[in-house]
């Protein structure tokens, strides 16, 4: 738990609290395609379904009285697109990098070592 001190119309209230995500569950289905095949590079791309849900305990304490509430997590979209770009560093490394998009844009890299 984390503690602060903050001052409100000018009295100190000092809190204390955790947030706790419990029964997280996420998964994705999609569908890709592949687009041109460059020499060493490839292309793909889809729709996916993005299911997600958990359960988020908050507790708050302060000098004041003490606040504690759960409440369900979804996702608001579910549906989204993806593209992706493949390059082989090697016969045993790759390297991909994927953008997504729902209600935002997001995206990410990775490195993958075959073995």
């Amino acid at each position: 738990m984390d503690t602060g001190t903050i001052v409100v119309r000018g009295v100190p209230v000092t809190a204390r609290g955790s947030i706790e995500l419990r029964d997280h569950y996420s998964f994705d289905v999609a569908s890709a395609s592949a687009g041109p095949r460059l020499p060493a590079v490839s292309f793909y791309g889809g729709p996916f379904y993005h299911y997600e849900t958990a359960n988020m305990k908050v507790e708050v304490s302060t000098n004041l009285g003490r606040f504690s509430d759960d409440a369900n997590v979804n996702v608001k979209k579910s549906f989204g697109g993806r593209l992706g770009i493949s390059l082989p560093v090697s016969k045993n490394v790759g390297f991909q990098l994927e953008g997504q998009f729902r209600d935002y844009f997001s995206g990410g890299g990775q490195i993958s070592l075959m073995f």
